[in-house]
């Protein structure tokens, strides 16, 4: 159990942030703003480590295609 947990910890953590905020939007209306930003900062936290761990480099290059029209993204 806790290999697979080892292996599959950013994917895990992935399933947690949408859980994390579907849950904070269906309770938005009764949190207060700094109820609200623990939460978010959690999300993205584990949405980077996601991004980070399961698909390496692919910022940079969405970041350079989307930002920079870039040709080659890669570069």
């Amino acid at each position: 159990m806790l290999a697979k947990y080892r292996t599959h910890w950013p994917r895990i953590g992935a399933v947690l942030t949408m859980l994390i905020g579907a849950v904070t939007t269906a309770s938005a209306q009764r949190l207060t703003k700094p109820q609200i930003l623990p939460a978010a900062n959690l999300m993205a936290l584990m949405a980077h480590q996601f991004e980070e761990y399961v698909y390496p480099g692919y910022f940079p290059g969405q970041f350079n295609r989307g930002l920079f029209n870039s040709d080659s993204p890669r570069n």
